[in-house]
């Protein structure tokens, strides 16, 4: 229990208007949910495009993470793999302490 960001994936968001996270975590009694304000900005991940385009990647997912603060109390939770993976590295590099885990692992 405890202050948990929501993080959307763009492809969730866009294609399929998900909102699985927000609906599993509201199921978690005392947890304060916030909901990030750039769920549609993609993460820059998508298939081999973060290894080719090595510097655009590093400016989209710096910006999906940017709204997540550097606190180790605080749990970032989504639904699927693809923007989870490429945000741990980033908050990893910048060393901040913020736990990103995928909906099946909270």
């Amino acid at each position: 229990n405890g202050l948990i960001y929501c993080l959307q994936s763009c492809s969730a968001w866009r294609d399929m208007k998900c909102q699985g996270v927000q609906k599993l975590l509201q199921t978690i009694e005392g947890a304060q949910i916030i909901e990030l304000p750039n769920d549609e900005t993609c993460c820059g991940f998508g298939g081999s495009f973060f290894v080719k385009y090595d510097e655009i990647f590093n400016a989209m997912v710096s910006k999906k993470v940017a709204p997540l603060p550097n606190n180790e109390e605080a749990a970032s939770i989504g639904l699927d793999l693809g923007c989870p993976l490429p945000m741990v590295g980033k908050l990893q590099k910048e060393s901040n302490p913020i736990h990103v885990r995928h909906s099946t692992r909270f």
